[in-house]
């Protein structure tokens, strides 16, 4: 029944709440690396008030991202920083290449943002931290990660059968999103320990 009544609270707020619980019940984390999705403002106040760093790619829309200062938008901050800033250069692989550089910004509900610009040959990517000490270079470690957890699941999907629910009972889709995620770190497990030393 409460998990019922949770699906009709929003994407954020649900998060919001999940996160809440397991800071609650005594989880620690330097960092909370979400997805674009969960980037807004209102996130990012909500992790503040929990004393949790958030790193995440920053969606560019200016209706959810208007900053304090004569720079509104992301690409205003953009294009005025990169006239004055000197960039880094950054490798990602073998083939990727970007330059990168930081500024630190305010936004009237998010408060205080550091956001590292990475400019490859293609686009543009914000990615922000509210922990205005860690470096350029930690963030976009940090962020790097993000590519391990979307790994994960395109082998949920091709392996164990996330996302191909048949069943629109809430209580099936609970228990086999649960069984295909409890499956996938078992599996996990007993891959890293046979193949590590």
């Amino acid at each position: 029944y409460k998990r019922r009544l949770e699906t009709m609270k929003g994407k954020s707020q649900i998060a919001i709440d999940m996160v809440k619980r397991a800071v609650e019940s005594g989880m620690y984390a330097d960092y909370l690396l979400v997805d674009s999705w969960y980037s807004k403002p209102v996130f990012l106040k909500e992790m503040n008030t929990l004393g949790l760093k958030v790193i995440s790619r920053m969606a560019n829309n200016n209706k959810i991202w208007n900053f304090i200062g004569k720079e509104k938008t992301l690409e205003a901050i953009y294009n005025k920083a990169k006239e004055g800033k000197k960039s880094k250069q950054g490798q990602y692989g073998k083939k990727i290449k970007y330059t990168y550089f930081s500024v630190v910004v305010e936004h009237k509900n998010a408060g205080m943002l550091k956001i590292v610009f990475i400019k490859t040959k293609e686009k543009l990517i914000p990615i922000v931290s509210t922990d205005l000490e860690i470096n350029e270079e930690e963030i976009i470690e940090i962020y790097k990660r993000r590519w391990d957890i979307e790994q994960g699941y395109k082998e949920l999907r091709q392996h164990f059968g996330f996302g191909q629910e048949e069943n629109r009972i809430h209580e099936a889709l609970i228990a086999r999103i649960t069984l295909s995620f409890f499956t996938y770190n078992i599996v996990s497990y007993i891959n890293r320990m046979s193949n590590e030393p």
